[in-house]
């Protein structure tokens, strides 16, 4: 057995912590220590969509992961799709603490793209598709928001088996709106960071061409690709294990032990 890593997953809007349920099991079965909370409003979190307060009020079962981690404690951090917002801005706020931060299909910021700019950019075919809650009443801002079934089934779970399309369908929540306009990324903080992207290259949500700008706009270290959807945790879950494995052992320093790799 080689020396366990802790990887931390972040899930993206309307899913859970579910969604990550066969990577968790293939990490933990290699020998290694895995957290993937449930972000406030989301999974099983009591909260509804609507009384979300603020970014930092959404982010805060992630933050309480950092915040539990022992002095010397370093981890893999690992975001999807929307989750790369709050990967983001752990990264700023706690980038002693993370050896390396990997986007899958996602959202990877930077200082002079806020996601208020890059949301209707990448996300504007989607609005037709799109149905909204008025937590605060009638004329005022969407307070949440969700994409309607038929959209849902094809964009977030395309190339996925027909179990997890149903039990991904059973289990999307609406997502409140909310966006990080106010980190600043520092070089002290995030760009000390490492960051990886793992690209989708079949993903009918964050299609290939916007995974491409957010790229091309904030240069990770490394660009890797999986033939697949969306859902690279549901449906290419095995390959995508492999890859973070292989980054987790570029990027924790060797102190005379391996990575396990199974």
């Amino acid at each position: 057995m080689g020396r366990t890593q802790h990887f931390v997953l972040v899930h993206g809007a309307q899913h859970g912590a579910w969604c990550w349920y066969k990577t968790k099991a293939l990490l933990e079965s290699a020998g290694h220590r895995v957290s993937a909370p449930d972000l406030t409003s989301a999974g099983i979190s009591a909260v509804n969509a609507d009384d979300v307060k603020s970014f930092d009020h959404y982010n805060q079962p992630l933050y309480d992961v950092f915040e539990s981690l022992g002095e010397t404690e370093k981890v893999i951090l690992v975001g999807h799709s929307y989750g790369g917002v709050p990967v983001a801005r752990v990264t700023e706020l706690y980038s002693r603490k993370i050896h390396v931060a990997v986007y899958i299909a996602g959202c990877m910021l930077c200082t002079e793209q806020p996601m208020s700019e890059v949301w209707p950019q990448v996300f504007d075919e989607f609005v037709n598709d799109m149905r909204f809650n008025f937590g605060r009443g009638a004329g005022t801002s969407p307070t949440s928001g969700w994409i309607v079934e038929e959209t849902a089934r094809r964009t977030y779970f395309g190339s996925c088996s027909p179990k997890d399309v149903q039990l991904g369908m059973m289990l999307l929540r609406p997502s409140p709106f909310m966006s990080d306009d106010a980190t600043t990324f520092t070089e002290k903080g995030y760009h000390s960071v490492p960051r990886v992207y793992i690209k989708a290259s079949l993903d009918l949500c964050l299609k290939p061409k916007f995974q491409d700008l957010f790229i091309q706009r904030n240069r990770p270290q490394e660009v890797r690709s999986i033939e697949a959807g969306h859902a690279l945790q549901l449906c290419a879950a095995k390959e995508l294990h492999r890859h973070l494995l292989q980054i987790a052992a570029a990027h924790v320093p060797d102190h005379g032990d391996e990575i396990q790799f199974s």
